[in-house]
């Protein structure tokens, strides 16, 4: 511990500090990845230490630095420009929040103070709404402080040339054999690309200050706002998958509930598992499968007493429970030759819907309240799934889901292509 605290003291200026919980100034470091990982670190210990004596100063001390870690985190990501970076960064980052997460939820296990759950969710959210979330804010930003046509194309075909030459140098990287005169012609190129760059940020940020506030206006939801949204037959059920545990939090008008679940050793092929039996029609897989995942997911929450007037569910998945369709999941025990048409699917109790995060479904709703008059109003999108095989190659087929299932053929949906056109053109009389 003592090395990490000297480690954090060398990478903060004019920074001394003994506490354990004492957050240094993140404005008077220019190591701020280095110095996420040394105030990781130092979290770690702690909690580690509170498992090891049970005394509370080392919890308190653990989720103070985990509350200062995820600032620091919303900080790092502020000056990144790329999706790639960001990314980095938030892949980089699960393991910490699935850490304050449980530092959080212990503490509450032992105080029952409810600030510890609403933190645990801001945690679970920042963590999954940060990448999409801020794509959406720069370009609200860009639209809202008005900046001029030709200065956003000069800053998007700036943003491509930069995402192009990193494409560059990742990929001389991973050659065997290297040229070391390309690679660095490629990174003086970078770094003339980059430079140009941050000019135009620079000059757009001088010419129109409201854009970097209106940028970075991209914090999580906090649990009180996301309720006022809710009606009272409505919970939203959000999970954060850790490496060992599952998070389920439950949140209605009024109330929030966590649930922390044992995650199954072989869950990634439970949900691959889940998937394969509904494309091959595998009856007997799908039953099993289900019936397990509905267990493991859902049933703890919903037997939930608080719940029991609920009848609209808003799933907010994470990594590859975004992957499975919720509403097919099986409430009962049934016998594996029950036919497809009578199971007891989630759907037939509750209406479910789903949403990438809080934050984001807040952010929507927001924005429909604004724009009550929105041009989009009358607005109209159609799919025709129309893939016609002799013009079609078979790998596209599959994609598309003209595929063989249960021995039968799918192929086009005939006359939908018409219908579609027909649709549009009721639209375009009305404008």
């Amino acid at each position: 511990m003592v090395k990490i605290q000297e480690a954090i003291e060398a990478l903060v200026v004019n920074y001394k500090s003994k506490s354990l919980s004492n957050i240094p100034n993140f404005n008077n470091s220019d190591h701020l990845y280095d110095l996420l990982i040394a105030l990781k670190l130092k979290a770690l210990y702690l909690l580690d230490y509170y498992k090891i004596n049970e005394k509370d100063k080392y919890l308190n001390a653990s989720i103070k630095n985990y509350t200062g870690i995820s600032q620091l985190i919303h900080k790092i990501r502020s000056s990144y420009n790329f999706e790639s970076d960001k990314l980095h960064l938030a892949k980089a980052s699960h393991e910490i929040f699935e850490k304050a997460i449980f530092a959080n939820i212990l503490k509450y296990n032992n105080t029952k103070n409810t600030n510890l759950l609403k933190q645990a969710f801001y945690l679970s959210e920042q963590s999954k709404a940060s990448i999409l979330f801020s794509e959406i804010t720069e370009k609200s930003a860009q639209t809202n402080a008005d900046i001029s046509l030709s200065l956003l194309n000069k800053l998007s075909k700036s943003k491509l040339a930069l995402s192009e030459i990193n494409q560059q140098v990742l990929l001389e990287l991973n050659k065997l054999e290297s040229k070391r005169t390309k690679l660095k012609s490629l990174q003086e190129k970078r770094f003339i690309l980059n430079g140009k760059y941050e000019k135009l940020i620079q000059q757009i940020e001088k010419k129109h200050p409201n854009y970097h506030q209106l940028k970075y206006n991209d914090k999580p939801v906090d649990l009180k706002t996301i309720q006022s949204i809710l009606s009272k037959q409505k919970t939203i059920v959000s999970y954060f998958l850790g490496n060992d545990f599952i998070y389920t939090f439950s949140i209605t008008a009024n109330k929030i509930a966590v649930l922390k679940i044992d995650k199954p050793k072989d869950f990634a092929k439970l949900i691959e598992a889940y998937k394969k039996s509904i494309s091959q029609m595998n009856r007997k897989k799908f039953i099993e499968m289900g019936q397990s995942l509905y267990q493991i997911l859902l049933k703890d929450v919903l037997e939930d007493k608080r719940l029991k007037n609920i009848n609209s569910i808003q799933i907010i998945p994470d990594g590859i429970l975004a992957e499975i369709p919720f509403e097919t999941l099986i409430t009962e025990q049934v016998q594996d030759n029950t036919t497809y048409a009578v199971l007891p699917y989630l759907i037939n109790k509750y209406k479910v819907s789903y949403y990438y995060s809080a934050t984001l479904l807040q952010w929507t709703i927001q924005q429909k309240n604004k724009t009550k008059n929105n041009q989009l109003e009358n607005s109209y999108i159609g799919f025709a799934p129309v893939y016609r095989n002799e013009k079609t190659n078979k790998q596209l087929l599959q994609a598309c889901r003209s595929i063989r299932i249960g021995g039968k053929d799918f192929q086009e949906l005939l006359h939908s292509e018409t219908e579609i056109s027909s649709i549009q053109k009721q639209f375009q009389k009305k404008k």
